[in-house]
């Protein structure tokens, strides 16, 4: 297990995954403004923890609905992931999995964080799993990372340890999301 440094920060992040009308799930994500240490990379919505947050649920909802809009009302289920600690910036980040009841005709972007708003079916991260790298260069770090490719932005780093293990369950048709989160409404 790895040792999580004393000075780690908490933050929470929500995947919003909908069905398409084909029956095939997506997941939208978000490519952050220019500038910061995670400028212009693809990341799920969220932030850093609140002392005024009553949990990291509280996080993942609060950022989202000020990153693009989406008002937790607009979720019928929500999953808590396991959490990611970040390499190099000293966060652990708890991921929730959040189903939307459809997806958004229009987000609502604050524009000094978010730059746009993509949406990625899954079947589409499949079909480019694992043959993507990427350097980091931000950190100076040596060596590839793997990542994904989504409308030629490198999906990578704690974004990408997140969605992955969703992916192999979503292979394996266990990632039913009407079942995972106890029924649909």
């Amino acid at each position: 297990m790895r040792q999580v440094h004393v000075k780690s920060k908490l933050a929470a992040v929500l995947l919003p995954f909908h069905y398409n009308n084909d029956g095939t799930m997506s997941v939208s994500l978000i490519r952050r403004t220019p500038g910061g240490a995670h400028g212009g990379q693809l990341a799920f919505p969220g932030g850093k923890y609140e002392h005024t947050d009553s949990s990291l649920l509280e996080t993942a909802l609060r950022e989202s609905e000020e990153e693009v809009g989406l008002h937790h009302s607009a979720l019928s289920h929500v999953h808590s992931l396991n959490p990611i600690h970040t390499i190099h910036t000293g966060y652990i980040i708890h991921p929730f999995a959040g189903l939307l009841r459809t997806k958004p005709k229009h987000w609502q972007i604050q524009t000094s964080e978010v730059e746009e708003v993509l949406t990625v079916c899954l079947d589409e991260l499949l079909d480019n799993h694992d043959s993507h790298y990427v350097n980091n260069p931000q950190f100076d770090t040596v060596g590839h990372f793997p990542c994904f490719r989504v409308a030629g932005h490198p999906l990578w780093g704690a974004s990408y340890r997140m969605i992955r293990p969703l992916l192999a369950a979503y292979r394996r048709q266990e990632l039913i999301f009407d079942a995972a989160f106890g029924g649909s409404d």
